[in-house]
């Protein structure tokens, strides 16, 4: 997959995960939006939100990327994904 349709692939599916799991449709994300205070997603929907981050990404997670920082906006979580993609 091409690097700017990886990077596409991976901004939908983000946002298409974290609406399933805050029940917010996708379109009303924004990559600014924080987890918690924005989008409302507590400390079980984040582990959910792991589990299923494993399964759409095709990568694991260990215990060092439990990191607030790669969790607290919807950029970030990209900028994770990407990161652990390349």
């Amino acid at each position: 997959m091409e690097n700017n349709q990886q990077n596409e692939f991976i901004v939908e599916q983000t946002k298409s995960l974290l609406s399933q799991i805050a029940n917010i449709p996708s379109e009303q994300i924004q990559l600014q939006h924080t987890l918690a205070d924005d989008l409302g997603i507590d400390s079980i929907q984040l582990l959910e939100m792991f589990e299923q981050m494993e399964k759409v990404f095709e990568i694991q997670l260990g215990v060092d990327d439990f990191n607030p920082s790669f969790f607290h906006s919807v950029q970030s979580f990209i900028s994770f994904v990407q990161m652990r993609k390349k």
